[in-house]
């Protein structure tokens, strides 16, 4: 049957697609965190309120393929030219949600939508795309008339702990790291109390507001609370913070690693899970205690659950900040894509791109 595109633009309208959306999350296995309901419909709801926003949904009758959410914006091409884009969700990842076995028809259908709804912009822009997202995109250009740019935008870390022997997994760091970890270990047992490494698991919406908040509280502590980036000062942010990890919970997909050293928190990894996965969106430390390196320690003691849970094979970083690369993980490339639209001012603009920003390049190049 031929696909049919719902467009919303209202949030009270997407949880009509709530069911069907978590299911296919669950079903497919490559897909990325980014492409669950708990991502991509929150980010609709909750983030970029002031722009305007809409998520087009590919469904065959009832039965849902895909999501892209989308909102309009524009770029200064000249002084007295500014060009209209249309870009894809607003968060850090901004994949788009599709049943795999049909990706190509379903992208044709969604982004058809988009072009024909939105003639007047130039492109539709991807600013991190994963794997899974990017390499369906790819095969889905090469029977499309339009130009297709691609960039490396960004880097996520990614450790491999199928092995299940840990020893094996600390033994390839450096011996200096090594012996750093063991060092904060020892101080903060002698300094601050002993250290215990908790996994919990929200047992209802009350435990998983309180945990939430805990771990807002922790992060607030830091640098992110000194320059007012922390979770808890953006409104917006809260908001789809909580609502993913509330979405999560009630999914049974959710835990918090919780690290204490006595009676005090000093550490918190927020993680979700599907299948032989974990993604890791957000870590915490409590700045009180930044002198024994309480992240590394949190990290470290996460990584070691994971390696000997034999049902693991990956734990997923969003980001790749320069701290975590002391474990050597797998470092995954974020793509960024630019689908030119068929107008002449889209074409002019795929030809400046090209002379003047030579790290843009054909998507068929990239791969």
């Amino acid at each position: 049957m031929a696909i049919e595109i719902t467009v919303i633009d209202s949030v009270d309208d997407i949880d009509q697609w709530k069911i069907q959306w978590l299911t296919l999350f669950k079903a497919e296995a490559n897909s990325d965190l980014s492409c669950s309901y708990h991502w991509l419909a929150n980010d609709f709801k909750y983030l970029n309120k002031n722009s305007t926003r809409y998520c087009y949904v590919a469904h065959d009758g009832n039965e849902l393929l895909g999501a892209m959410v989308v909102e309009l914006n524009e770029i200064k091409v000249a002084r007295f030219f500014n060009a209209p884009t249309i870009n894809t969700g607003s968060h850090f990842v901004n994949d788009f949600a599709f049943v795999g076995d049909r990706a190509d028809e379903i992208i044709s259908a969604l982004i058809g939508a988009i072009q024909k709804n939105h003639k007047h912009c130039v492109w539709i822009h991807f600013e991190k795309l994963t794997k899974g997202c990017f390499q369906a995109l790819s095969q889905w250009s090469m029977s499309f008339s339009n130009s297709v740019l691609s960039i490396d935008s960004d880097n996520a870390a990614v450790f491999d702990v199928s092995s299940g022997d840990y020893d094996k997994f600390i033994g390839r760091l450096s011996t200096k790291v090594r012996k750093n970890f063991s060092y904060y270990e020892r101080l903060v047992e002698r300094e601050v109390g002993p250290l215990s490494h908790q996994i919990v698991k929200p047992k209802d919406s009350e435990e998983s507001a309180v945990l939430f908040e805990q771990f807002l509280t922790i992060e607030k502590t830091g640098w992110k609370g000194d320059n007012g980036s922390a979770i808890s000062q953006v409104e917006e942010s809260k908001l789809f913070h909580q609502a993913m990890c509330e979405t999560a919970s009630n999914e049974q997909q959710m835990v918090w690693h919780v690290l204490k050293a006595g009676e005090h928190v000093i550490a918190m990894n927020m993680v979700l899970h599907r299948g032989a996965i974990q993604w890791v969106p957000k870590t915490a430390f409590n700045d009180s205690f930044r002198r024994y390196s309480p992240g590394a320690i949190a990290l470290t003691a996460l990584l070691k659950v994971a390696i000997e849970d034999e049902r693991l094979i990956e734990v997923r970083m969003i980001t790749c900040m320069e701290w975590v690369k002391k474990w050597k993980p797998r470092i995954d490339t974020y793509h960024g894509v630019r689908v030119f639209f068929p107008s002449i001012r889209s074409r002019l603009l795929l030809l400046i791109t090209k002379i003047l920003k030579k790290e843009w390049r054909f998507i068929r190049q990239s791969q």
